[in-house]
């Protein structure tokens, strides 16, 4: 399934609802949705105010799964040198053993290329392997061959050019690329920083990690927010960073709005009712009923929350600052009297499993 059908299919609720805000007044039941009365069984209504933003557990606002991060890996971080690095090699009080760098020439320029044999030439030892090796462990080798010829050298070995091993970091970032594996470790965020941050559409709660034909599902919110360090692993040569798109992880605010739609969460997935209102141009002051205001909230044990937020005192905004809206929610503002919202309720309630159903059609393809 595609985006353009989610959307279409979007387009029929909106216009159905829009059908639901404008029905005539009379012939349906005068009751107020804070009693509860007249509602579908699997309904729970809830006013926003000060309690209820209190309470967290009135909000459910999910926390987020726990990914699947890689192993933890133990073992120090040692780099380990490979084919087209260039190494800087010093042997002090023996310049004519060393490749001067200068004004015109960097030290990478001026360095000794790992050839695609995995050897370097160096004077007095001739050919020498590399590759594989750290570089305290090539300049030993440099040292005990130099020993012959000069006593007790004093040898200095760094890698000039990291060249020979990558991590890519591709999908939902800002600049995607390929990275150079060098001699500090980076984990996940360290590469998408370097990608320059999550693009405005990424999903932070699914970042996949591909190492050695095994794919990873990483949950970065839950180090971002909670400091879960398994779920920002330390990255290994190869390795492949995907940030998917949050495809179907928006709110969709409609009624009596300016600007009726989908509004797509940011990074960390998380803005609140004023917010989206704001998004989507505010409420219209001539047809929206004040009082209207709602918020459909899909649980995982098949009901609906529906958050009532009366605005009929402006100061209710500051209230709604503190509502916080997750995935797939549906902000709804009314034209008709909130005393007889029970219906439109009612007609909304399928609407809304067939926009979750389509959603987790469109992530499954």
């Amino acid at each position: 399934m595609t985006r353009l059908s989610v959307t279409s299919w979007l387009s029929v609720i909106v216009l159905a609802l829009s059908g639901c805000g404008t029905m005539p007044q009379s012939g349906f039941p005068g009751v107020d949705i804070d009693s509860g009365s007249g509602l579908p069984a699997n309904v729970n209504a809830i006013s926003i105010d000060a309690a209820v933003l209190s309470n967290p557990a009135e909000l459910a606002v999910p926390a987020g799964d726990a990914g699947s991060p890689p192993p933890v890996s133990l073992t120090r971080w040692d780099y380990r040198i490979g084919r087209g690095d260039v190494l800087s090699i010093v042997v002090w009080d023996h310049p004519q053993l060393t490749i001067p760098a200068g004004p015109l020439r960097t030290p990478a320029e001026a360095g000794n290329t790992v050839h695609t044999d995995g050897s370097i030439f160096y004077p007095f030892i001739g050919t020498l392997q590399v590759v594989g090796k750290t570089v305290t462990e090539v300049r030993r080798a440099i040292a005990a061959g130099l020993s012959n010829v000069i006593p007790n050298p004093q040898v200095d070995v760094s890698v000039a050019k990291f060249g020979s091993k990558r991590v890519h970091v591709t999908g939902a970032v800002k600049v995607p690329r390929s990275i150079p594996v060098t001699n500090l470790p980076r984990t996940v965020m360290d590469a998408i920083e370097l990608a320059q941050g999550f693009s405005e559409l990424a999903d932070v709660q699914r970042v996949k990690l591909l190492r050695d034909d095994i794919e990873y599902v990483l949950n970065l919110e839950l180090y971002l927010k909670k400091g879960d360090k398994r779920q920002n692993p330390r990255l290994e040569p190869d390795d492949i960073v995907v940030v998917p798109e949050s495809i179907g992880h928006g709110v969709y605010v409609l009624g009596e709005v300016s600007q009726p739609g989908p509004v797509p969460l940011p990074g960390l997935r998380r803005i609140s009712l004023t917010d989206a209102l704001a998004r989507s141009g505010g409420i219209e002051k001539r047809s929206a009923n004040a009082r209207g205001v709602f918020v459909f909230r899909a649980m995982p044990d098949e009901t609906v929350n529906v958050y009532q937020l009366d605005v009929t005192d402006p100061l209710a905004f500051l209230l709604g600052t503190r509502f916080p809206l997750v995935s797939n929610d549906v902000v709804y503002v009314t034209s008709a009297p909130a005393a007889r919202w029970n219906r439109v309720i009612s007609n909304i309630i399928p609407s809304l499993g067939i926009l979750n159903t389509l959603i987790l059609l469109d992530r499954r393809n």
